[in-house]
């Protein structure tokens, strides 16, 4: 999911500790994921099965986080497995995924910067000039965005430049 997200720069696993204080006891936390986004902020990120995050203890634990976190100026994130099964990304990250890493041409790319500006236009149309996998693949390296997480892209799904 973060390796599609347009506005990821990078994702760094378990980047450290960080100590905090919990009932008058030094703790520390690593957490799962340090995700630097382009617009200069950063975000940590803890993947935790829904049953566990409700925990009473780690519900406290991340408040105390969260707020560290957002002193220094950045985000904290606890995703679960009903962020990650979202109907749109168990659909659309598995596509996407397979054109990751295809060519996108110039001609493409230009007709992107052109074309996908303030207005969205539909799958099928954008389709209809680039194809259907120069489309997918532009979507998945972060050129056109549209929304992943609700539903799964079809023709209809409105595109912006990103």
């Amino acid at each position: 999911m973060l390796d599609l997200a347009p506005e990821v720069l990078s994702i760094i696993p378990e980047p450290g500790s960080i100590p905090y204080v919990l009932d008058e006891q030094l703790s520390s936390y690593t957490p799962d994921y340090l995700v630097l986004l382009r617009n200069d902020s950063r975000c940590l990120i803890e993947v935790k099965y829904a049953k566990e995050a409700a925990q009473p203890d780690n519900k406290r634990r991340h408040d105390v986080i969260t707020r560290l976190v957002e002193q220094a100026g950045g985000l904290f994130a606890v995703l679960t497995e009903n962020t990650l099964t979202q109907p749109g990304l168990r659909a659309n990250l598995p596509l996407l995924e397979q054109y990751r890493f295809n060519l996108i041409t110039t001609d493409a790319r230009s007709w992107i910067a052109t074309n996908l500006g303030q207005h969205p236009q539909s799958f099928s149309t954008v389709a209809n000039v680039l194809g259907r996998g120069t489309v997918l693949a532009a979507i998945a390296q972060g050129l056109i965005r549209t929304d992943i997480r609700r539903m799964p892209i079809d023709s209809q799904s409105p595109l912006w430049r990103a």
